[in-house]
């Protein structure tokens, strides 16, 4: 989690960038939220702004550039769009953020699977895209349109009020296969991963004392960067709870936040 401020935004992009750099998965997708913040936040700090308008520019650039390389070489782009709640994308080998133009190949297996690269992986397995579906999921017009619409906002009293009063909406998606959490009567139901898993209806007064936390510190907020990715990462942008037996340890996940400071 995070405050939706420039200091807060430029310590994410700087891990996600390191962790590109180290080969590092990023469990928050940089490139992604960007765009979902430029197409539902109004940010009023003019430094975020700056920020969030320069890595659109670079993320457009690059897609134009990418596109107009692959048209040349005259290998088919198709367009589909992307659905509700789908999860960001990474490239199978070097786990990269994959943005827009995603190269899929198929894997055949006991059932077939589709497999998101990279370009550059791409042109690793096959330097003339031989056996590879270009996808794209956004049009060039529609990235051109969301840049040009993001405008700094100046804010007013009444919008400072209400961001204090944080009003937001607590409760995970109940609906999210992901996220689901069950229990029949009392006795809670061990899963095939062997976790038990209970309604979040439970901790419901736990959660309700998570509403006098600071705005960027709640589960779902506007002024959390997470509460902008656009689908659950569990644990994150949602309410995980898990149990573990006596001696268990759980893996440090500090490389994977989204920026910290000592």
């Amino acid at each position: 989690m995070g405050p939706l401020n420039a200091y807060q935004y430029q310590l994410a992009l700087e891990r996600f960038e390191w962790n590109e750099v180290k080969k590092v998965k990023s469990i928050v997708p940089m490139i992604h939220v960007s765009w979902n913040m430029a197409r539902t936040v109004k940010i009023s700090d003019p430094t975020a702004y700056k920020m969030i308008k320069h890595c659109l520019l670079q993320s457009i650039k690059h897609i134009q550039i990418l596109r107009d390389q692959l048209v040349a070489e005259g290998k088919k782009i198709s367009y589909q769009s992307r659905v509700k709640d789908e999860p960001a994308y990474y490239c199978n080998e070097c786990d990269v953020e994959v943005f827009n133009l995603l190269f899929v190949t198929s894997e055949n297996g006991s059932k077939k699977m589709y497999v998101v690269h990279c370009e550059d992986c791409a042109r690793e397995r096959s330097p003339n895209f031989s056996n590879i579906v270009v996808l794209e999921q956004y049009r060039v017009e529609e990235l051109m349109y969301i840049y040009d619409s993001f405008s700094l906002t100046a804010v007013t009293r009444p919008q400072r009020a209400a961001a204090s009063a944080g009003l937001e909406v607590l409760w995970p998606r109940r609906e999210d296969a992901h996220n689901r959490l069950r229990c029949e009567g009392n006795l809670p139901e061990e899963d095939s991963r062997g976790i038990f898993w209970f309604y979040i209806d439970r901790w419901k007064p736990q959660l309700q004392e998570l509403q006098k936390l600071p705005a960027f510190m709640r589960v779902s907020s506007s002024g959390n960067m997470l509460s902008h990715v656009g689908h659950t990462i569990l644990g994150m942008n949602s309410v995980q709870l898990y149990m573990k037996v006596p001696g268990s340890r759980t893996p440090d996940l500090h490389p994977q936040c989204m920026g910290w400071t000592t």
